[in-house]
């Protein structure tokens, strides 16, 4: 392992993709995996997850490397349930990336208001 490789490495460390089937989350979860991590994609629909996986496989060193689960970030309830998976399969995440796009249609971001958000 070269010296860069070695102090950046994610070698035994746990990360969530939270939006990870999409064009940001599939490249971070890449560039986690060739990191070493172990990395686990959260999406709203299993059909992206399963894309996104195909996808992402040969970057992962063994299949118990790269994991995803059926989460929406905008129920409290399965965000919860998503974590105990992680913990219950994996360990508590080292690592969590958020890159939820979230607007799912309501207003053009300019027209957004706080009240959105909540």
């Amino acid at each position: 392992m070269s010296f860069i490789e070695d102090i950046f490495s994610l070698e035994g460390k746990t990360a969530i993709v939270a939006g990870g089937a999409g064009a940001i989350g599939t490249m971070m979860s890449r560039a986690l995996l060739k990191a070493g991590a172990t990395v686990i994609i959260w999406s709203r629909t299993r059909a992206s997850i399963e894309i996104a996986l195909g996808n992402l496989a040969h970057d992962a060193p063994s299949r118990d490397r790269l994991s995803g689960f059926q989460v929406d970030t905008g129920k409290e309830a399965r965000v919860e349930e998503g974590l105990r998976y992680v913990v219950g399969a994996f360990s508590a995440p080292d690592i969590l990336i958020n890159s939820v796009g979230g607007n799912l249609g309501k207003a053009p971001f300019i027209e957004t208001d706080f009240a959105q958000f909540n």
